[in-house]
């Protein structure tokens, strides 16, 4: 079949199927649209008659709430509302409210009115048959008790569904409670859906939802759904059906829509006159494109078929005149065809030509070739590799084998230029060809040229051949023997230096080694030559700063030093520090290096610098290191901009190691805690002691804050199993305080001195933990200053007075005594508190002088009031425990008393549970002293601390204080309640007396009285007095007597 009838068939054929294609596939889609059209518009308009149930249901929520939520429903309700039905619910409300029933249930469910109505006729009827049987109490149409929990909704009675709304009966206000619950009812009948079918414009009717549907629509509810359901009920009606449930979610109505199939008669018929445009369309276009394609291409293909072949015809004769061409007039494709073939068939006729040409050109260069051949300073000869003759040899391969070229072309190249016999050529049967090898060229004389040849394998004219040069090196072999003298000599003088000595190449492999090397190693040369490299034989942290030497001596020899050390590792693992001396050797890449060993020099001189450096007992870096060490990490982290932390570490209790197991075994404990700390701590970082039991750890680098508080917690951690020391298991527990540069100070000293002040606030914080320096710690110490210098002078020059407190003992609110407390008045009259300067004494030990002073004026004042009628009073006086390190307290506070002419009677000591920490045998001893003379002894706070029952019953305590903290919230925290009663019913089995301070209210007083309690102190009575106004207190008797 020819091209013009192959296309033609094509196109009609493929026309014909695209309009059959297009017109089904159009079909199918519009189809299946106008369908989804004819469902959704169902589905839009059942969801409009839903909704217009529902606003009939709103308007009856409107009417029962506004009924409901009246004052006058809530009258009747309560039996007050006189006419209230009369007036409201006459047949010309109940018609025009359309309403089919009333009903006012009470709380209990009863009905208090119903009625029945028929609105059609505008007259009473009965209630709806069943309508009581869904009012019974339990129905959640009477559960609602506010107005939100209203209910509305349909009920399905027999009369058929009907709308039903209830609601609460509250005040106008809306506010309960509930006297009851109003009920109303409307229908849904064949009149009123009709009206909401008229109001909604929809084709839609309403049934009971349990009678059976009619036929068209039964198909529809064939699942049982009650969501809206819809689907074609015959030829020309779409239908839809749609079930609302009541208010238990039963079945109760069901809304039938039935509409006309309009959209999808019209959508068939305008798709049907579409099809016949689109036919029409399609054949003419297919008339159009067969003209076209005649005119235009199938009819010039032809013309230009028929030109190709004639001319082909004409290029076949032997007497072609001139190049050939084609004529085909136009301008699109086909006439570039016939252009691009008129420009081949040019190229083809000047390619002829060109043919002749060149075979003269070729000619030429062949004898050129040969020219410079014989002119090459190498030797070429051609060998055949089948046959191994020689085809060719240039002029000095001529020459150097002593024969003229006429006798060598033809000749068999094994046994007569080369050495070797056939079969064992050294390149072509031993080898692969392209390398060059050492051997030998055959002269004339008899004798062997040396020379150093190579083959390649080429082609020429088509036909492989061997190409094989050389050159002479006879003069190489000579230049060479003399080489290895001269190397031999060398190597005789290298491997007799009486110094370890090595060559090393530019990869770091070591090439020669001497006997030396070899002991200085302890490996055998054997081992080392050309097997090893240099870097195996030094530190791993010296290869990475030798190997760049290593780089830079062959770039420039002078780029890196001579001399420098390193620390060289040997067969049996030692580490020697070694001298090392390395040069080049001239126009190569091979260093050679001396190697001397100064292990025993450097060691020495270690020695001497270490015992400068270090501390004598543990090995660490003294004061005079730590701070060279941490200029050093200061500077480095100036330049990198890092942190550096500085943590001070002491010894929690160190002295009682000493004065318990001698100084011999606190020496032994500090170098087991130095070990620890090293282990504790990178290498890079910084160990050392100050003295003492005083350490000191250098951190570099750390994040922040939270990094240094990490390596403090590691270092706590390190120390929570504890230290073995002669036989005796020891719990070592730190101190640590913390400072980081450059936030918490510029310099070591800064540093150091801020993280001593931290380190103090860990111990004030309970000891074995961490703090890090704050600008409060040094306001503090300066605080502490300042007040430890106002301290002084206030004791020097009379600034310490002693107010008194009454203790007031029951029955009657007697005065039993007082407690002394002391204050310091400022020089403008103003007095500073207790817990702003004892603690600084506590730490200065001005707590002596400043406790013998309270002490010997509370002797002197007691002995006073005793004399001036109160021969009972008693003086509280406290006792630090600080003073209880003083060997002769006991004899001191005797002479005191004696001093001041006061009576050992007349005074009582008040202890704290922090004495009972470390309690001492001579701790002990004082109290019983002071018990003997015939004071009494007072644990003071009782409860806030250690409160160990144990050392209750071992100390000569006459009373307890309960602490103010556990009577604060007395009398309505019952966990401080219950343990003031605790503390009462103990101190009663043990026969103390039990006095509570901190009384500051009536309740408070009145319930430890009922707990037993008859010792009392506090504000409720007095505050603290100075003396006079006391003395003037004592001389009213009985100033806190109750009134009667």
């Amino acid at each position: 079949m020819t091209l013009r009838k192959a296309t033609l068939l094509l196109i009609c054929l493929g026309s014909l199927a695209l309009v059959i294609a297009v017109g089904v596939l159009t079909h199918i889609s519009i189809d299946a649209s106008l369908t989804d059209l004819e469902r959704e518009q169902a589905l839009r308009n059942l969801d409009r008659a839903r909704n217009a149930v529902g606003e009939r249901l709103r308007n009856l929520d409107e009417v029962i709430m506004d009924w409901a939520i009246w004052d006058d429903s809530n009258h009747f309700m309560n039996g007050n509302a006189g006419d209230y039905v009369a007036a409201n619910l006459n047949d010309r409300t109940l018609a025009s409210l359309h309403l089919w029933a009333v009903v006012f249930m009470d709380r209990a469910g009863h009905p208090r009115w119903a009625q029945g109505f028929d609105p059609e006729n505008g007259r009473k009827a009965p209630l709806p048959a069943g309508l009581m049987d869904a009012l019974r109490p339990d129905s959640p149409i009477l559960a609602a008790t506010c107005v939100e929990d209203r209910v509305k909704g349909l009920l399905l009675l027999p009369q058929g569904p009907m709308l039903l709304a209830s609601c609460p009966i509250l005040d106008s206000e809306g506010k309960g409670p509930a006297t009851g619950t109003l009920v109303m009812l409307r229908a849904i009948g064949q009149r009123e859906g009709a009206e909401i079918a008229r109001h909604a414009r929809l084709p839609i009717f309403f049934e009971r939802a349990d009678t059976p549907p009619s036929e068209d629509i039964a198909g529809l509810l064939r699942g049982g759904a009650l969501g809206p359901i819809t689907g074609e009920s015959s030829e020309n009606i779409y239908g839809g059906a749609l079930i609302m449930p009541d208010i238990q979610g039963k079945p109760a109505l069901r809304i039938i829509l039935r509409e006309t199939r309009d959209i999808k008669t019209k959508g068939e018929s305008g798709l049907w006159r579409s099809h016949l445009w689109a036919t029409a369309g399609a054949l003419a276009f297919l008339a159009m494109m067969l003209l076209f394609l005649e005119r235009r291409v199938l009819r010039r293909i032809s013309r230009l078929k028929d030109q190709v072949e004639h001319v082909g015809a004409a290029l076949g004769g032997p007497d072609t005149p001139g190049p050939a061409h084609v004529d085909m007039p136009g301008n699109d494709e086909l006439s570039a065809l016939a252009a691009r073939i008129n420009q081949t068939l040019a190229d083809l006729d000047r390619s002829r030509q060109n043919l002749a040409t060149q075979c003269g050109i070729t000619q030429e260069q062949e004898s050129y070739l040969q020219q410079i051949l014989d002119s090459i300073q190498a030797g070429v000869m051609l060998v055949d590799p089948e046959t191994r003759f020689i085809r060719e040899v240039n002029a000095f391969a001529a020459t150097s084998a002593g024969r003229r070229r006429e006798d060598i072309i033809g000749r068999l190249c094994h046994d007569f230029l080369c050495p070797t016999p056939a079969g064992e050529c050294p390149i072509l049967d031993l080898m692969d060809g392209g390398q060059q090898t050492l051997g030998g060229i055959l002269r004339a004389d008899g004798t062997t040229l040396p020379v150093l040849k190579s083959i390649s394998r080429i082609e020429r004219g088509g036909q492989p051949l061997l190409l094989e040069t050389f050159i002479n090196v006879e003069d190489l072999q000579k230049a060479q023997e003399a080489l290895k003298r001269s190397e031999e000599t060398y190597r005789a003088v290298f491997m007799n230096t009486g110094m370890a000595s090595i060559l090393v190449d530019a990869d770091t492999t070591i090439i020669l080694a001497n006997q030396e090397f070899e002991k200085l190693s302890g490996f055998p040369l054997e081992e080392v030559e050309g097997k090893r490299r240099w870097t195996e034989f030094f530190a791993p942290e010296d290869v990475e700063w030798m190997l760049r030497h290593h780089s830079m001596r062959r770039q420039a020899p002078d780029l890196a030093p001579r001399n420098y050390e390193a620390h060289f590792l040997n067969r049996r693992g030692e580490v020697r520090v070694t001298l090392l001396t390395v040069g080049m050797i001239p126009d190569t890449s091979i260093s050679v290096a001396s190697i001397e060993d100064i292990t025993e020099r450097k060691d020495a001189e270690e020695e001497l610098r270490h015992q400068a450096f270090h501390d004598t007992l543990t090995g660490l870096p003294n004061r005079q290191l730590l701070l060279d060490r941490l200029d050093r990490s200061l500077e480095s982290a100036r330049r990198e901009g890092v942190e550096t932390a500085v943590l001070l570490l002491d010894l929690d209790h160190f002295k009682d190691v000493n004065d318990s197991l001698g100084h011999s075994a606190g020496d032994r404990l500090l170098k087991l805690v130095a070990a620890r700390l090293e282990n504790a701590v990178r290498r890079s970082d910084t160990v050392a002691r100050l003295g003492g039991d005083e350490f000191v750890l250098v951190v570099d680098g750390p994040a922040g804050e939270s990094s240094a508080a990490m390596v403090a917690r590691h270092v706590l951690d390190g120390f929570a199993a504890p230290c073995e020391l002669d036989g005796q298991s020891l719990h070592v527990r730190l101190s640590i305080g913390i400072a980081l540069f450059p936030s918490h100070g510029k310099s070591p000293e800064e540093l150091l001195q801020n993280a001593d002040l931290a380190m103090y606030r860990a111990k004030e914080r309970g000891r074995n933990t961490y703090e890090f320096f704050t600008k409060e710690l040094n306001d503090q110490v300066v605080r502490r200053l300042a007040v430890e210098a106002g301290l002084r002078r206030a004791l020097a020059e009379g600034g310490i007075e002693v107010f008194y407190q009454p203790k007031v003992h029951q029955p009657g609110n007697v005065i039993a005594g007082a407690e002394a407390l002391v204050r310091w008045r400022r020089d403008d009259g103003t007095l500073i508190p207790p817990a702003e300067f004892i603690p600084v004494a506590e730490n200065t030990g001005l707590i002596l002088p400043l406790s013998e002073l309270v002490l010997r004026q509370a002797c002197r004042q007691a002995a006073l009031w005793r004399r001036t009628g109160h021969p009972r009073f008693v003086m509280a006086v406290n006792l630090s425990p600080r003073q209880f390190a003083q060997p002769d307290l006991a004899r001191r506070i005797e002479e005191i008393i004696r001093e001041e002419g006061a009576q050992p009677e007349a005074l009582e000591f008040e202890i704290t549970e922090n004495l009972l920490l470390d309690i001492r045998s001579e701790t002990l001893s004082t109290l019983h002293a002071l018990r003997d003379m015939g004071a009494a002894i007072v644990l003071d706070d009782f409860g806030k601390e250690y409160s160990s029952l144990s050392y209750i019953k071992k100390l000569p305590i006459q009373a307890i204080k309960i602490d103010r903290a556990f009577v604060d919230d007395l009398p309505h925290d019952e966990d401080d309640a219950a343990i003031v009663q605790t503390i009462l019913t103990m101190a009663k089995s043990l026969e103390l007396r039990v006095v509570a301070e901190g009384v500051e209210t009536a309740e408070q007083l009145d319930f430890l009285m009922r707990m037993g309690c008859v010792e009392f102190q506090g504000y409720y009575f007095s505050r603290p007095l100075p003396a006079l106004d006391m003395t003037t207190l004592l001389d009213q008797g009985s100033p806190f007597a109750p009134a009667t």
